[in-house]
């Protein structure tokens, strides 16, 4: 069997997190991942023949520049298709590499459920078939060797699937319990137990010992708590399907009818563990590198310099745009004047005399003495003030009128 255990599935699970986990900490929402960097070599740098299959855009190459918005959305679209079609992509390897080992239940062509009964007929029409007494004196060394190999899996397949105990462990823990160091256990507690202590524990302490000091040094900031529940969910289910009697609900209900209904050989408990491990390091992966992409950008917090400065700009622009706006209204209102000398001097006499007229009339002291002197002529006119009190003499600009002496008033 090519399967080499469930040791070397740990290291190699721990192999893939730590280089996915490399990758997550060279990459970051501001440094774009290298997937799609290499991805902009392969278009020439601009991204140009993607942009055909992103949305709102027609059949042409648009030069979207280095550090533009559009050019930034763009690579992290590259980015997060990269990423997710990898993950899927090395589910599906797990998935592949399984059916391509393949399992003794295959290997004996008979059901899950299948008795002792049952195993031992069918191992014996096979032995009939491979046996190295069996075949005919003209097979070639190679063939003949090939059949003894072969013929020594079956006897591995019966041997391990006749016994409860060791069947009850080989559906959870895979080829591994042939091993030499597995020849102590006897019942399903023995099994259950070393499995436990030696492949269980060691997997989840490491990984919980590195996303801990990962945690500590201050990466995997992405999702930590999201990580941290995917990665108690796992050790859950593999710890549920380590020790109970039967399939989980999630697979014996749900992915084995759906994989009989496709042609696809069904999940032995080791099985769905292996891919279910190499989920958890999607899971982790994403929440590294796609989900901080999801997120809207985080607002910085500036400095009162920087925001005064900022002010002092837009005021700028304010001012500017009213400038434009002031000197296109005033050219509107010159233009039946162009080309006439003598009306454009008339002009701008009334208009300098219009503004010392408007700047007199917006004095502060001469406003304040334009109203006492209006106060004051109210009051005379209604007889309110008594004689003397008036201290603003009236102009009279009706003629034949004269001015009224105030000194015959008495």
């Amino acid at each position: 069997m090519a399967y080499s255990g469930h040791l070397s599935l740990a290291t190699d699970q721990l192999i893939s997190f730590a280089g996915w986990f490399f990758l997550g900490h060279v990459s970051s929402p501001t440094r774009p991942f290298n997937s799609s960097i290499l991805i902009s070599g392969f278009t020439g740098g601009q991204l140009a023949p993607v942009h055909l299959l992103l949305p709102h855009h027609p059949r042409r190459q648009p030069q979207a520049h280095p550090g533009s918005p559009q050019y930034l959305a763009h690579r992290r679209a590259i980015h997060i298709s990269v990423v997710v079609l990898y993950l899927l992509y090395t589910i599906y390897e797990a998935d592949w590499q399984l059916q391509r080992t393949g399992d003794f239940y295959r290997l004996l062509s008979i059901p899950l459920d299948a008795d002792e009964r049952t195993i031992q007929s069918r191992f014996r029409r096979l032995a009939a078939q491979f046996h190295p007494d069996k075949l005919p004196p003209t097979v070639t060394p190679a063939a003949s060797a090939t059949a003894t190999a072969h013929f020594m899996r079956l006897q591995l397949a019966r041997d391990a699937l006749v016994s409860g105990p060791r069947r009850f462990a080989y559906d959870r823990f895979g080829p591994d319990v042939l091993m030499p160091r597995w020849s102590h256990c006897l019942t399903v507690h023995d099994f259950v137990s070393h499995g436990f202590l030696h492949l269980y524990l060691p997997f989840y302490l490491s990984t919980a010992a590195f996303m801990f000091l990962a945690n500590l040094a201050g990466y995997m900031t992405w999702g930590r708590y999201w990580r941290w529940l995917a990665f108690a969910s796992m050790a859950a289910f593999e710890g549920r399907v380590i020790s109970a009697p039967e399939l989980p609900f999630v697979v014996a209900r749900v992915l084995n009818p759906i994989f009989r209904v496709l042609g696809h050989p069904p999940y032995l408990p080791f099985q769905a563990v292996v891919v279910a491990r190499k989920v958890l390091v999607a899971v982790f992966v994403a929440l590294q590198q796609v989900a901080p992409l999801l997120r809207p950008p985080m607002k910085t917090q500036m400095s009162e310099a920087e925001r005064l400065r900022l002010l002092v700009e837009r005021q700028e622009m304010l001012v500017m745009g009213a400038h434009m706006k002031v000197g296109k209204l005033l050219e509107e209102e010159l233009r039946p004047f162009m080309g006439d000398g003598e009306a454009l001097v008339e002009l701008q006499a009334k208009l300098e005399e219009r503004h010392v007229r408007n700047a007199i009339e917006e004095d502060g002291e001469v406003r304040a003495a334009v109203e006492r002197a209006r106060a004051g002529t109210r009051g005379y006119a209604n007889g309110s003030l008594a004689h003397g009190e008036l201290q603003v003499p009236l102009e009279v600009d009706s003629p034949g009128i004269q001015p009224v002496d105030q000194g015959h008033l008495g």
